[in-house]
């Protein structure tokens, strides 16, 4: 469901606890980077 002040096509921004920043609703996630076995790897997927 999409608020009235968000236009099509543009990725929706909510804000961020009390910081009174507002970040995009859709992100990369970071459950893939805890499954492999070397930190060097998740740097590099990143």
């Amino acid at each position: 469901m999409r608020r009235a002040d968000e236009s099509a096509g543009e990725i929706p921004r909510r804000p961020l606890g009390r910081t009174g920043v507002e970040v995009s609703a859709i992100g990369l996630g970071g459950y893939h980077l805890g499954l492999v076995k070397k930190k060097r790897e998740a740097i590099r997927i990143v």
